[in-house]
């Protein structure tokens, strides 16, 4: 009776299932309670992400579109602002 159970393919397939299932749950898990860090950009990744010169970086400075932070007296700026200005373009 008990190999009955054991070899009955629709339980394994069913435990498969569940096991599987198991994983991907762990997965998400993992994805959501891993912490956010921001990634930070300086005045050279800008330009050379989007490709301008530093006249146009000032310029995107200057009419505010570009959120400018000071670290240790050095410019900074978050990708997911940049992110932000670039869809809204």
């Amino acid at each position: 009776m008990k190999e009955d159970f054991i070899n009955d393919s629709s339980v394994i397939a069913y435990l498969h299932e569940l096991l599987e299932m198991q994983y991907e749950m762990l997965q998400l898990l993992k994805k959501l309670s891993s912490p956010k860090t921001a990634t930070w950009l300086d005045n050279n990744d800008i330009k050379a992400l989007l490709k301008i010169s530093d006249s146009t970086l000032y310029r995107l400075k200057k009419n505010r579109q570009l959120k400018v932070r000071l670290i240790g007296g050095k410019q900074f700026y978050l990708l997911s602002e940049l992110e932000e200005v670039i869809k809204t373009v």
